[in-house]
């Protein structure tokens, strides 16, 4: 519905106010935006027709009346904005209230009106942005003010009040004082941080020098790095009050969100109380108005206090808790010589590699130098070390444990307090969200991620050569890659060879019309295999493997981002166990992704056994 008549600049009061007098509640030729003095609406007019009544009233000559039914205040705003030459909009990228920080893209929607709405991520793909598009949907939250909501989800046009956020006339540029656009009630800090979303299927990510690893989604801090992953303080600058190591935006709860408290808090003076942000939960309802207590809405405890600026971080919940991270067998103790849960003593290289810690940090205590391998799923492949998935971390170095960089403690005491100082805005969008309760992020939920779901195989065009063997030798291309007998196994089809098993005494050249062949003889560290007529999966191969289990370049080629098998092991002794048995990159117990969702069983309640809940159990996509 077009609302204004015409388009506008600038307009005279009579072209949002009406001039003539109405009837208050019963006048359905105008909108009445009610008073609230806790967001600074205290009018009344004394005179003539208008004695006594409260509030505003919109539905001036520049406003649509269709005769029966003013349009609705939001619908008011929304059409005028939209006029030509006076476009503004709540959606796209945010550049008013950020000052020095990031200039954050909510994206759009398909059609003015929030309600009904679909929307859509501003990082569509296209002109080298990742792809979000998984992320397009149709609006779940909107922002209705004043008490007229009363469970959350998508709120009546009508019950949207512009108003109670937005002085038109002398609002505030967000700083609470400075008159400007977007003319805020109070203090108002955009969104500082870029946009977080799962790493997507071919998306590649940059390997840095110094960093063990690898070419995986948020590898490290790096601020640089690609989209795909979440961006929180540690990896964001400038960030609200400088966590990390990073340049402070000099933010607090006042100064970024109190236009937030007017409604949200105990005063109304745009100040915030640490127990109302320790208490943030607007509703005791879910969106089918059922009754729902907050340790409903959130898992364990209440976030707020622990997560964002001004919370005192009470009610910590430890996420990294590896009783939590790794329920089957608990948590693997350097202090004790006998925990060897997957098949390594404490002070060993392998120690936990198929069942490691978040980061491998089991290595931190280990007890002995600092001169132990990190061997884990993608660990170093050279002598025996790790187990054969991609992206491997041999390029970089064997001590990946060494470089991780968030800073954040992996163990079973206590959660460390204020790790996350986010603002209001990094969380919610104050208008409307594809999320419930006006989230626009989730933190993540790794059944999104689709980076690591390349089944097992091999790198295209991959070809071997292979001379000197009884077999006829040639240049042969792999058909496939898997574990045989624990060793990376290059599969060809049945027949390739000449059916001669054969051991050693034979030239293997890897890719040899590429740009870096690499050529492997008989020798201490080479002792290759050719079989034929192998039966693996149903389906039988001719294979190529090294023996001896030293030769990394044949992992090299595996692109599978999936454990093997639990009980699957290397000739170290190390093996898969429990919760790494055959699963994605992002569910292993290595995987530093913090918050994440994974509802095992698919029954929406992320609390059986297999899940691992996430942080909150209402906002996964």
């Amino acid at each position: 519905m077009k609302v204004l008549k015409t388009d506008l600049v600038a307009a005279a009061c009579t072209a949002c106010h009406p001039a003539d007098t109405h009837n208050q509640g019963t006048d359905k030729s105008v909108v009445w935006i009610l008073n609230n003095t806790d967001v600074g609406i205290e009018y009344i007019n004394g005179t003539g027709d208008y004695s006594g009544v409260n509030g505003i009233v919109l539905g001036g000559s520049e406003t649509y009346f269709d005769g029966t039914n003013q349009v609705a205040e939001a619908e008011i705003c929304w059409n005028c904005h939209d006029a030509v030459g006076n476009k503004f909009s709540e959606w796209d990228l945010n550049t008013d209230t950020n000052g020095t920080g990031n200039n954050y893209d909510f994206g759009s929607l398909n059609q003015l009106s929030w309600v009904g709405a679909t929307w859509y991520s501003a990082q569509d793909g296209t002109g080298g942005k990742v792809d979000f598009t998984y992320k397009t949907g149709t609006i779940e939250s909107t922002h209705a003010v004043g008490g007229v909501a009363t469970i959350p989800g998508v709120d009546p046009v009508e019950n949207i009040r512009c108003s109670y956020c937005h002085n038109v006339h002398n609002g505030t540029n967000g700083d609470g004082s400075t008159a400007g656009a977007p003319y805020l009630r109070g203090a108002w800090k955009g969104n500082p941080y870029k946009e977080d979303g799962a790493p997507q299927a071919g998306d590649t990510y940059t390997v840095n020098t110094t960093n063990g690893f690898g070419a995986v989604p948020r590898a490290d801090v790096s601020t640089s790095m690609e989209m795909g992953g979440f961006w929180i303080d540690q990896n964001t600058s400038p960030n609200p009050t400088g966590k990390g190591g990073q340049t402070s935006l000099g933010w607090n709860a006042d100064n970024s969100s109190g236009l937030c408290s007017l409604c949200h808090g105990s005063f109304t003076d745009g100040t915030w109380d640490t127990d109302d942000i320790a208490t943030l939960n607007e509703f005791n309802f879910n969106e089918a108005g059922d009754p729902e207590a907050a340790n409903v809405s959130w898992v364990g405890t209440n976030g707020h206090s622990n997560a964002v600026l001004g919370g005192a971080g009470t009610d910590a919940a430890n996420i990294f808790n590896e009783s939590v991270r790794k329920p089957r067998d608990g948590y693997c103790d350097p202090a004790s010589a006998t925990d060897d849960k997957d098949g390594s003593a404490h002070n060993a290289h392998g120690y936990c590699a198929g069942y490691p810690n978040m980061g491998y940090q089991q290595f931190n205590d280990h007890g002995t130098s600092d001169n132990i391998r990190g061997e884990g799923l993608r660990g170093h492949i050279m002598e025996s070390e790790g187990f054969y998935m991609d992206p491997n971390v041999r390029i970089q170095q064997p001590y990946a444990w060494r470089d991780y960089a968030w800073g954040a403690s992996v163990d079973t005491g206590p959660a460390d307090s204020q790790y996350h100082q986010f603002s209001c805005s990094k969380c919610h969008n104050p208008h409307a969200s594809r999320l419930p309760r006006l989230m626009i992020t989730n933190c993540l939920d790794i059944e999104r991620n689709t980076w690591d779901d390349a089944p097992v195989g091999v790198r295209s065009g991959t070809e071997v050569q292979i001379t000197g063997s009884s077999n006829n030798n040639s240049t042969y291309t792999a058909v496939g890659m898997t574990i045989y007998n624990n060793k990376p196994t290059m599969l060809f089809a049945n027949g390739t060879f000449l059916g001669n098993d054969e051991s050693g005494g034979f030239t293997v050249t890897i890719d040899p019309n590429g740009s870096s062949p690499e050529v492997y003889t008989e020798g201490a560290d080479n002792t290759f295999e050719l079989e034929n007529t192998v039966d693996i999966g149903g389906t039988d191969y001719d294979i190529l493997y090294d023996d001896l289990n030293k030769e990394s370049t044949l992992g090299q080629f595996i692109v599978g981002r999936r454990t093997p098998p639990k009980g699957t092991a290397v000739k170290s002794g190390d093996k898969i166990y429990d919760d790494n048995d055959d699963v994605q990159l992002a569910y292993a117990t290595s995987a530093q992704n913090c918050h994440r969702y994974d509802d095992a069983n698919g029954d929406g309640d992320g609390v059986d056994t297999g899940d691992e809940p996430g942080w909150n159990s209402v906002t996964p996509w």
